[in-house]
């Protein structure tokens, strides 16, 4: 996310987070004060580290994750609702005040590029695939449930050709159960001419998106639904 770097030990493991005040102060202010307020903060401003210039200007602030990891969450879920700089191509059949709820959608998936996978994770820190499509979700006030399996009934059925962004993409990745809906993705792009994309949270690559039509996820794909 821009004005987001994410902090690495030498194992790879996100211990800390730097956040860009120049483009984050305002969303910042709030949820810092309402931490001070609450009492949540508990150490003071232990594991917080502000970044000034050199005119003594604070313009960042590095934050210790081991320390502030589960009250951060919601700072970064938080930025992740406010944050729509990723429109979806337009679509004739889209009206106007949907369109704008699932560019909301998209681009709340679309914040979660590079971020790791983590079985039961909702957040930028980790993700696992029906965490991150109830993520994107959530940012328009639209609760799905959090498994894949009954996220599949949380809509109107609809097929391969009739993708449009916004739809819930489910597949079956065991090949031993075939049958059985593990994995969950969100489309960002399809229409007339358009192969269809996807953002999803693969166990082995993290959150990436890429094309489903002719790759090993459409060998998988067993059904989509159309939540709003």
């Amino acid at each position: 996310m821009r004005g987001i770097q994410f902090l690495t030990d030498d194992k790879k493991n996100i211990v800390g987070a730097q956040i860009d005040l120049r483009i984050h102060q305002d969303t910042f202010d709030a949820f810092f004060s309402s931490l001070v307020v609450s009492g949540r903060l508990g150490g003071g401003t232990r594991g917080l580290t502000f970044l000034r210039d050199q005119k003594g200007n604070i313009w960042g602030v590095q934050v210790d994750l081991r320390v502030y990891q589960n009250v951060f969450d919601q700072f970064f879920s938080e930025l992740i609702v406010q944050n729509a700089d990723k429109p979806v191509a337009a679509n004739a059949s889209l009206s106007t005040a949907r369109a704008d709820r699932i560019n909301t959608v998209v681009t709340a998936a679309r914040s979660f590029l590079g971020t790791r996978y983590q079985t039961g994770g909702d957040s930028l820190f980790g993700v696992d695939c029906s965490g991150l499509t109830f993520m994107a979700y959530k940012t328009i006030g639209l609760q799905l449930p959090r498994r894949s399996v009954d996220q599949m009934k949380s809509g109107k059925t609809v097929n391969f050709a009739q993708l449009q962004p916004g739809d819930l993409v489910f597949f079956a990745t065991n090949e031993k159960d075939p049958q059985r809906i593990n994995h969950v993705g969100l489309v960002t792009a399809a229409g007339v001419g358009v192969a269809p994309k996807v953002v999803h949270a693969s166990s082995s690559r993290g959150v990436v998106e890429e094309t489903i039509a002719n790759n090993y996820l459409a060998r998988m794909f067993r059904g989509a639904v159309r939540p709003v």
